[in-house]
């Protein structure tokens, strides 16, 4: 039997799962933003684009922007996960939240493992967060308890080692995620953090896995889905994340969707 819950707004998001009648496999797959998966019950095999992960619950799985993972759990264990998401521009002009998030996502993919006591802690802020009539800023002030918490967790001697230019590129992902309605060249970019072209190109490819222009595609479409969940016309949604032909618009959400932006929001009323 599989039990499950989602809520969707513009910059944080979040689901829950609980399967127990049968293994669950996600395919390989990577977004723009920040997942964090805090895991209940369940034996997990994780991937990621290099890393391999064999872990127990009760844990916490950190994913960064861009990355592709899967996630496989046994089925002789029940399966029972949150997914806290949220996208870069949640941390701007919030320094405590950029400080937790720098310290948690500093690799493709991390596992941190938790007593029943942080469990119970991480939960009782969780169930707020997950409510869907909750407000859009107290949703973003309880990610920054849940991210302190953890990040308080895992403490100077448990960190995964960061990569070279991962931090950069982090101040990359929140400049885009800010500014999805204008020209975001490389050029443009790459001057705003003194930068060469060649040097963005090569340090974000190997932080996300993608090039520049697939991560900003990627955002754009996957804001575009928020804003017609919400209701948003297909030309009011094209229009918010930087689109000015409609036609462009269409061609693109169908490439990253397999379906076109008048099907899905259909779908989403249905």
């Amino acid at each position: 039997m599989t039990s499950q819950s989602r809520f969707s707004d513009n910059i944080v998001t979040g689901d829950y799962r609980r399967v127990s009648d049968g293994i669950v496999m996600s395919t390989e797959h990577k977004h723009p933003y920040y997942e964090l998966s805090v895991v209940l019950s369940g034996r997990l095999e994780i991937r990621g684009s290099s890393d391999f992960i064999k872990t127990d619950a009760p844990c916490v799985i950190f994913h960064f922007p861009g990355s592709y993972h899967s996630v496989c759990a046994s089925p002789d264990v029940l399966y029972e996960r949150y997914n806290l998401c949220f996208t870069a521009g949640v941390l701007t002009g919030n320094q405590p939240l950029l400080e937790a998030a720098e310290r948690l996502f500093c690799t493709n993919v991390s596992v941190m493992k938790i007593d029943r006591e942080t469990l119970g802690e991480l939960l009782y802020y969780i169930g707020p967060y997950m409510s869907p009539e909750q407000s859009e800023s107290r949703r973003t002030a309880l990610l920054g308890v849940i991210l302190d918490i953890l990040k308080d967790c895992r403490g100077e001697g448990n960190l995964p080692r960061s990569r070279p230019g991962s931090a950069y590129v982090s101040g990359v992902l929140r400049y885009i995620s800010g500014r999805l309605t204008e020209d975001l060249s490389a050029g443009e970019i790459a001057s705003q953090f003194g930068v060469s072209r060649a040097k963005l190109a090569v340090d974000f490819k190997r932080e996300t896995g993608m090039t520049l222009a697939e991560y900003v595609e990627l955002s754009r479409i996957d804001r575009a889905r928020m804003l017609l969940t919400a209701g948003a016309s297909v030309q009011s949604a094209a229009l918010g994340v930087g689109y000015r032909s409609a036609g462009t618009f269409i061609r693109a959400f169908r490439k990253l969707t397999g379906n076109t932006p008048g099907a899905f929001a259909a779908q989403g009323e249905k």
